[in-house]
């Protein structure tokens, strides 16, 4: 499984490296956002790899209006209309971040391509999304076994449904492979971004 993971992650085209690194490489501040369904492990990575920079960190979850929460609490998908402020929230808190010149981390879906497209409008060429991908199978398995939060396991499939995964070819992201446990995932996440310490002080 170990071999399997490491080829996965050895697999991302040149032309997605050499899009992340030059938005790495800027001297502005980056916003890394980990993306991907319910339970792929965005909020648990983002934490560990805000602490690791120092960055400042946000769950996607928090900028829900209450309305969303209460639908996803009954069973019932959100809709791009419901989807559509969650989402302002969260492109303002990004470009706060960077109008103060804070490196960010959030957590949060991005299962659309045109979501991915609202978040980073408002600040073009600062923000990575890195996909953090795993089977329905296993992450059906995880939302199971979550206490205490909102989604529950009739919403996976629904996630799936509408998920477009980024395209390297003309969106910055990278890719991981989050099928194992998130703390492994964790460790294929750092050095895809250390990669780049050469070109940026922040990694």
């Amino acid at each position: 499984m170990i071999h399997d993971e490491q080829n996965f992650q050895q697999q991302s085209s040149q032309i997605q490296a050499d899009d992340v690194d030059a938005r790495l490489s800027k001297t502005a501040a980056v916003v890394v956002v980990l993306m991907g369904v319910c339970g792929c492990g965005k909020t648990t990575i983002g934490k560990l790899l805000a602490k690791h920079h120092g960055f400042a960190f946000a769950d996607g979850d928090d900028f829900h209006p209450v309305s969303n929460r209460n639908k996803m609490e009954e069973g019932n998908p959100l809709t791009d209309d419901d989807r559509f402020p969650w989402l302002k929230n969260l492109t303002n808190q990004m470009k706060t971040w960077l109008e103060a010149d804070i490196n960010g981390v959030i957590a949060c879906s991005s299962l659309k391509k045109k979501y991915r497209e609202i978040l980073s409008s408002a600040i073009k060429e600062n923000v990575v999304f890195v996909h953090l991908q795993a089977s329905q199978e296993v992450i059906l398995e995880r939302v199971k076994a979550r206490r205490q939060h909102f989604m529950p396991t009739t919403l996976v499939q629904s996630q799936f449904e509408i998920l477009e995964p980024p395209d390297p070819t003309n969106e910055a992201c990278l890719s991981v492979s989050a099928s194992l446990s998130t703390g492994r995932a964790y460790a294929f996440v750092i050095p895809r971004l250390s990669s780049h310490k050469q070109h940026r002080h922040l990694f």
